[in-house]
């Protein structure tokens, strides 16, 4: 089930009006939650549901008895990055060295499994994997019961894409839930609506009918390179963002309120401020639990270096099993170390972000090369561009410039005054953002991570 269909609509009407009538219940509401969060997962492939409930488990295991034994820790820790790095990894390694070993001649066989990625494994891992760290650091801290766990990692809001949210931040929620007033009503509305339109009317028009039919046919020269590579980080950032927005806003109408995860990263005039902006949950996770474990700033410049470049290439790895994403993810380490504590402007930001996203897109290296040669090749001539799609373009990169607050604005305020009459103007425009969008239902980009 995606958000932006009817089907997931309806599943969330049913489940919001069951969840509220049973919410002063607290373990009725709990198991309702999970229950659903299963079906909701389990809508995907059934047999994904065993894999999240053994991480689970493992999770429940590793923050109950890892807090005085460091090696039950380390032992669930290991147990869910092994069950990642199956799932997401192991095809890739098999390849590399099979390809290796015909090399060398010492091995011809194939030990290549067509292992299938669970959608939203990577988030609630890690999510997992911060359960664990947190107890461990903090012993003296509330120990969730086995049914708070399992809706904690599998809070379908957020399970498949993120945001990544730590157990401090949603478990107060989910024993407790915010009963939302009308301007929080409207404000869950008014981020569904952004997420809806960045995702329909911006991400979907702009990969279906500009950057896949180019990256599928090879741009013409280099304005078209340039345009394509352009419209790309547009639509990467309206795609994941709105995913966001939804999952903030469906949370919110659950009197859950997840963390802010996008604000204005194509406004950054340096690269330490992009990760400030970008995929924040993220750029938080690998700062707390891996860039500060190895040391962080701590141990001189050179080692500072070395630890940021170790972060990056493994944050880029994490988005999936391919060179490109390690290349991406070094190439911004490598940025943040050359230009600590410099503001490059916001333009220059922008094109070097830019041009990291062709790998960042590219099936392989050798499209990736291809594509940058391109944008420096010869123009020949305009491409024929729509109208609609330069103003779709603009639109997105406007947005991803705009600073996003995730509190109650004055419009939310202005419309949870009459209840009826918002909720009556937000699905007309619903509707209408449906009735524009192209036709099919493309998945959101971070589904594959």
């Amino acid at each position: 089930m995606i958000f932006t269909t009817l089907e997931f609509f309806l599943f969330f009407l049913v489940f919001f009006t069951f969840y509220w009538a049973i919410a002063g219940r607290r373990y009725l509401r709990l198991c309702f939650l999970t229950l659903g969060s299963f079906a909701f997962y389990a809508a995907w492939d059934y047999r994904f549901v065993a894999l999240i409930t053994a991480a689970i488990v493992v999770t429940h295991a590793g923050a109950r008895f890892g807090r005085t034994a460091s090696w039950v820790k380390m032992a669930c820790i290991s147990i869910l990055l092994g069950l990642l790095g199956f799932f997401k990894y192991f095809d890739f390694f098999a390849f590399e060295l099979a390809r290796f070993f015909s090399l060398t001649g010492l091995f011809q066989d194939s030990l290549f499994l067509n292992v299938v990625l669970p959608v939203g494994i990577s988030f609630y891992i890690f999510q997992g994997i911060s359960m664990i760290m947190d107890a461990s650091r903090d012993p003296q801290s509330d120990q969730p019961s086995l049914l708070e766990t399992a809706a904690y990692l599998s809070f379908f809001p957020q399970l498949v894409a993120g945001p990544i949210v730590r157990s401090h931040e949603l478990l107060p929620y989910l024993r407790n839930p915010i009963i939302p007033d009308g301007a929080q009503l409207a404000w869950a509305g008014q981020l569904i609506i952004m997420g809806l339109i960045k995702k329909l009317t911006i991400a979907n028009y702009l990969a279906t009918q500009f950057v896949d039919p180019i990256w599928a046919a090879g741009p013409q020269d280099a304005l078209e390179a340039w345009l394509a590579s352009i419209a790309y980080a547009a639509q990467i950032f309206c795609d994941f963002s709105g995913y966001s927005d939804l999952a903030v806003g469906f949370s919110l109408l659950l009197g859950i309120r997840l963390p802010q995860n996008f604000n204005a990263p194509y406004g950054a005039s340096s690269f330490q401020d992009f990760w400030k902006g970008w995929h924040i949950t993220l750029s938080r996770w690998v700062r707390d639990y891996l860039y500060i474990p190895l040391g962080g700033n701590r141990l001189g410049p050179w080692r500072r270096g070395v630890n940021l470049m170790i972060t990056m290439g493994l944050a880029g790895l994490w988005h999936g099993a391919n060179w490109t994403f390690m290349i991406w993810g070094l190439s911004h380490g490598l940025l943040l170390v050359l230009t600590r504590n410099i503001r490059l402007g916001i333009i220059p930001v922008f094109i070097l972000t830019t041009l990291l996203w062709i790998p960042f897109r590219a099936p392989n290296l050798s499209l990736a090369v291809e594509f940058m040669a391109m944008l420096a090749g010869p123009i020949s001539n305009m491409p024929d561009i729509p109208i609609h799609i330069i103003f779709v373009l603009c639109w997105g990169i406007i947005l991803a410039m705009i600073p996003q607050h995730f509190a109650p604005g004055r419009v939310a305020q202005f419309l949870g005054r009459s209840p009826m009459v918002s909720s009556s103007f937000m699905i007309l425009i619903i509707w209408v953002v449906f009735a524009l969008a192209p036709p099919g239902v493309a998945p959101f980009i971070y589904f594959q991570f």
